[in-house]
């Protein structure tokens, strides 16, 4: 399979263009930070979309052949609708002295809680890696178990999928904080070598897991948030020498676990080589599910139900693949990379998707700054259900489905995080009110 060269270089420079004003609005509004993991499946699909409609191109899943139609126009509107929601709605939330510095000012964490979470992650780490230990396979290239199976047929604790789950998605957040957060004490601890350990192993867990790209993907990004408010908090630049030095090497570790993840896939084989088929799945599959949608309904030749806006899968299976594929995938549980536009496309038709988009981004932005307050005041402890709030209703974006969105785990989530931060903030004021009625007292003493 040949690839249109000067197309690939227009869409580069369409990414680096989606790249520099996702930083500014960054810079401007720290808490959009916690959009990077939807801001990439966003940008991804968009840019993908622009290739097909571009070049035309055969798509295998398909079985089709892709041509100019307007999919790119509609996708890039549906898309900036929910990035102008949400940093607006953050916009709205955040205070007048942020606004004004446009800084965040963190509050320290506390030794206690610095302790404990270190305590913490040492205990999980021992459950997860005798899990490994134990396990009758391992998901590596060659081995008996995939990542789609591991869990159910080969994992020693299987449980663990559920609770705390196969990310761990509260990992990289205390890690994060634990890392670049300040502390009241100044006396010396080795909490930062401990937590550098811990996210190193964090990440070779999701290897051993069968995470190759996107599993790793969502963690390393939130985990760059912290990192990124941190160098804000400081008024120092996003990127530095060493920090793309590092950020290059995880690119090459990364790189290479996809390389011998697509050896034996099948568009490697049909785009002639490993390489080639990451190109293909980037350019070609990353987006072919809107443009099929989005073409089928110009035809008038699709519809969807509200039931497809939390099982929708099986619904864009039938549209979209072939039908030789189509039982395979419902049968291993592949997802498709379908993105929250097409399916709101497919359920209220153009139009409809559009405010569909709207609401949505305002729901990112509320949950952005959710993560944002957390990590402000130093919550460890919070961190915990917010990330996995945070997880939720993130990743409903590249699944195309508002499955988790609406499930009761995101409702008991977000309730107790926000009944938890409510309860802190009135605590906090009551102890200031006194400490204020205490000064009169105290100065008169002296």
């Amino acid at each position: 399979m040949v690839f249109d060269l000067s197309a690939i270089l227009l869409i580069a420079v369409l990414g680096a263009l989606f790249v520099r004003m996702f930083l500014r609005e960054c810079l401007r509004n720290p808490a959009f930070v916690f959009t990077a993991a939807v801001f990439y499946a966003a940008s991804t699909i968009t840019i993908s979309v622009i290739y097909l409609e571009l070049v035309p191109t055969f798509i295998s899943e398909s079985g089709t052949v892709s041509d100019a139609g307007g999919a790119w126009w509609r996708i890039l509107i549906y898309n900036m609708l929910v990035f102008v929601s949400a940093a607006w709605t953050i916009r709205a939330m955040s205070s007048r002295s942020l606004a004004k510095r446009r800084v965040p000012v963190f509050r320290p964490l506390r030794t206690m809680q610095v302790q404990g979470a270190l305590a913490s992650l040492a205990l999980l780490a021992i459950v997860e890696m005798a899990n490994f230990a134990l396990s009758k396979s391992l998901p590596l290239p060659g081995a008996a178990a995939t990542r789609w199976n591991y869990w159910s047929e080969y994992a020693a604790f299987p449980f663990l999928a559920d609770l705390p789950g196969t990310l761990i998605i509260f990992m990289p957040v205390i890690v994060g904080m634990l890392i670049f957060m300040p502390v009241t004490e100044h006396r010396k601890m080795p909490r930062r070598k401990f937590a550098f350990g811990f996210g190193a192993g964090y990440f070779f867990y999701l290897i051993l897991s069968g995470q190759r790209f996107h599993g790793l993907l969502f963690p390393a990004l939130t985990f760059l948030a912290i990192y990124a408010l941190d160098r804000m908090s400081r008024k120092q630049r996003l990127i530095t020498p060493r920090g793309a030095i590092f950020a290059l090497v995880v690119v090459v570790i990364v790189a290479i676990n996809v390389l011998m993840e697509f050896q034996n896939r099948g568009i490697s084989d049909l785009a002639g080589s490993a390489e080639g088929g990451i190109i293909y799945r980037m350019l070609v599959i990353q987006g072919h599910t809107y443009w099929n949608i989005d073409q089928l309904m110009l035809r008038g030749s699709a519809a969807g139900d509200w039931q497809d806006l939390v099982d929708g899968v099986p619904t864009l299976i039938s549209l979209v693949l072939d039908p030789s594929l189509q039982g395979h995938f419902l049968e291993s549980g592949v997802t498709l990379a379908a993105g929250l536009p097409t399916t709101f496309v497919l359920v209220f038709g153009f139009f409809g998707a559009a405010l569909a988009c709207v609401i949505y981004g305002i729901g990112l932005g509320l949950v952005c700054q959710l993560m944002f307050v957390i990590v402000r005041d130093g919550r460890l402890l919070l961190a915990v259900p917010g990330a996995y709030v945070h997880l939720w209703y993130a990743g409903s974006y590249p699944h195309g489905s508002l499955a988790a969105i609406f499930s009761v785990k995101f409702a008991i989530g977000l309730t107790a995080t926000l009944l938890a931060l409510a309860a802190m903030r009135r605590r906090r004021v009551v102890s200031s009110a006194l400490t204020t009625q205490e000064l009169p007292l105290l100065a008169g003493s002296t």
